[in-house]
């Protein structure tokens, strides 16, 4: 297994959690000090006969809500004049929809001819979801207190992409702790 080491923690700095429950640890989180990465990879085919229209979503991965992601990279095949394709989450420890963003890590990408998704630069490292206190506060409420996997998904928008595209790629990620 790959592991990690940050340079980003002043170990001094450690504070107590405020919130969450009784004996929750005070140490750094595993992500942030020692974190195993996990890769995530995706491969979606639009059939002879569209399977996806515009506006529908592929899941990519279901991350533990405190997990980061490091780099997302993604190769397409012409998919045909206007069509596009972005990556972003859905939170659903969040149901107001704060955290539901269709272009967090990628704004659409024109996918029109084939090529490359370039290196992923928005949100990089950011915790995916809220941190898994199971306190009932914001996006810890029953039935999952804040510990549902968020989903990181891609959004096919402008047009339908063409029978026989195909969109290939990598999500690596620190795996974060939660249900």
């Amino acid at each position: 297994m790959a592991n990690w080491y940050s340079d980003q923690i002043a170990l001094g700095n450690i504070q107590p959690t405020l919130g969450g429950l009784a004996g929750a640890p005070h140490q750094p989180k595993q992500t942030e000090v020692r974190g195993g990465i996990e890769v995530w990879h995706f491969t979606f085919t639009q059939g002879t006969t569209a399977t996806v229209a515009i506006n529908d979503t592929i899941d990519l991965a279901y991350l533990k809500p405190e997990s980061r992601i490091y780099s997302l990279f993604y190769t397409f095949t012409a998919a045909g004049a206007g069509a596009t394709f972005s990556v972003g989450k859905y939170d659903p420890n969040n149901p107001s929809g704060a955290t539901t963003d269709p272009i967090h890590y990628f704004n659409a990408t024109n996918i029109a001819a084939a090529g490359n998704s370039g290196v992923l630069t928005s949100n990089l490292g950011e915790q995916v979801g809220l941190t898994n206190l199971g306190d009932l506060s914001t996006g810890n409420l029953p039935p999952m207190f804040g510990g549902a996997p968020i989903i990181i998904r891609g959004t096919f928008a402008g047009a339908v992409p063409a029978g026989g595209t195909v969109i290939n790629g990598y999500l690596f990620v620190a795996e974060g702790q939660g249900a």
